[in-house]
């Protein structure tokens, strides 16, 4: 029965991920973001961390995007 909620579980996770995976994205990208833009939150030496974070989660995010496009998912 634990087998079977578990699977069920991870068909919940996944289909959460396939209809709002670009808003999660998006909600992670601007929270790193308004983390960096506060002083002394991350010490300058790794806001290059930080931007780098937010520049490959908005290039996968169009990824995502363009991806529910070519399968028709786009609302």
């Amino acid at each position: 029965m634990a087998q079977l909620e578990g699977i069920l579980m991870v068909a919940r996770i996944k289909e959460c991920w396939r209809t709002k995976g670009t808003r999660i994205i998006a909600v992670a990208a601007g929270i790193v973001a308004a983390v960096a833009s506060v002083p002394d939150v991350i010490p300058p030496t790794h806001l290059k961390y930080a931007l780098a974070f937010t520049a490959a989660v908005t290039y996968l995010r169009g990824q995502s995007n363009a991806n529910a496009e070519k399968r028709g998912e786009v609302r």
